[in-house]
């Protein structure tokens, strides 16, 4: 099998707060981050870090990794400098990588390229660094836009596999799973809505695992739910907002 995680930031103790994640102490952090790696990866498996995997002392990395299952291949992060003994545990120690899991090609960095290797072509991308931050929201809009532009081909597609993230849960996760457990966390809060806007009701629906606004005049639930599986998604939630039509809202 073949998994991938991302920004472990073992050691860290500031990240907790950084990241809000669900832990007491630091201690509780690194051993769940250790206890859910193994019980997810055999000797077998591969894991393909996209960086940022120790915030330590130097001489408590080596004793790590050599507790850690499966063969690992880094995919540097700015956070990621290793001692010639370090490097030894990973397979493979890159900037950058292009590899093929089952039937699709998936481009991986640490830092998130909104402009990726044939990303109109099918491919994917799983990218870290900007946590669950509005840097990430921001990466996000960016993708949403580029998904408007590409009408005539593939919609890229790409993912945070930072461990913070809902469906990573600080555990390795498989391609498969990713894609299937991103969608619902990736629908960005709605902003900007204007005060004055109680007129008319738009629906939220994803598609592609993103947030489109869905114009509808109905306030039954059921006739917009078929309205909005036309487009391929599904209703959300709805609220009050300026009359807007399908990927046609201009500042989100």
């Amino acid at each position: 099998m073949i998994y991938y995680i991302a920004d472990w930031h073992y050691g860290h103790k500031n990240i907790i707060a950084m990241d809000n994640r669900p832990f007491a102490s630091l201690d509780e952090m690194n051993t769940v981050l250790v206890n859910r790696w193994n019980n997810t990866v055999t000797d077998n498996d591969t894991v393909y870090v996209l960086g940022d995997m120790f915030y330590c002392k130097k001489n408590l990395i080596s004793a790590v990794l050599d507790k850690l299952n499966g063969h690992k291949i880094l995919i540097r992060g700015n956070h990621d400098k290793l001692t010639p003994r370090q490097r030894r545990y990973f397979d493979n120690i890159v900037d950058y990588m292009e590899i093929v899991d089952g039937d699709r090609n998936v481009v991986l960095s640490h830092y998130p390229i909104v402009s990726y290797k044939n990303m109109r072509h099918g491919w994917l991308h799983l990218y870290a660094h900007v946590h669950n931050s509005d840097e990430n929201i921001l990466v996000q809009n960016t993708f949403r836009r580029m998904q408007k532009l590409q009408e005539n081909h593939t919609k890229p597609q790409a993912f945070n596999v930072g461990v913070m993230m809902p469906y990573m849960n600080y555990t390795p996760q498989t391609l498969e799973s990713i894609i299937a457990n991103a969608p619902k966390q990736y629908i960005t809060p709605v902003y900007n809505v204007p005060d004055s806007a109680k007129e008319d009701k738009y629906w939220i629906v994803t598609k592609n695992h993103f947030m489109y606004w869905f114009s509808c005049s109905t306030n039954d639930i059921k006739q917009a739910n078929t309205a909005a599986k036309r487009t391929g998604g599904e209703i959300l939630e709805s609220k009050y907002c300026v009359s807007v039509s399908m990927l046609d809202k201009k500042d989100f």
